[in-house]
C-alpha cells in the first residue's frame, strides 16, 4: 500500500480536529471534562514528546493545535510545572 499525501493531510487534519475538540471540552466546559482532562493532557503531551508530528506542510494545522493547546495548559497549575520542566523536549 502506497503512502498518499492526501491521505496523510487527512489524518493530520483530523488529529488536529480531534485535539481542538479536547481543547474546547477542557476549558470552556472544564467542569463536565475535568476527570479526563489528565488522561486527554498525557496523551497530546506523548504524541509532541515523540516526535509524531512532522515538520511538513500538510501537518501544518495539527503544530497549530498542539501548540494552542499546549499553551493554554501552561495556565493550568499542574500543567503548567511539568510544561516548564519538559520544555526542552519540544525544542
Amino acid at each position: 500500500m502506497q503512502d498518499n499525501p492526501t491521505d496523510r493531510e487527512a489524518v493530520y487534519r483530523t488529529k488536529a480536529k480531534v485535539v481542538r475538540l479536547v481543547h474546547l471540552y477542557q476549558f470552556k466546559f472544564g467542569e463536565y471534562f475535568a476527570t479526563h482532562a489528565d488522561l486527554f493532557f498525557q496523551s497530546i503531551w506523548q504524541v509532541v514528546a515523540d516526535n509524531r508530528v512532522s515538520a511538513a506542510r500538510e501537518a501544518e494545522r495539527l503544530v497549530f493545535a498542539l501548540v494552542k493547546y499546549i499553551g493554554e495548559c501552561t495556565n493550568i497549575g499542574n500543567y503548567s510545572e511539568f510544561i516548564k520542566q519538559n520544555l526542552a523536549l519540544l525544542f
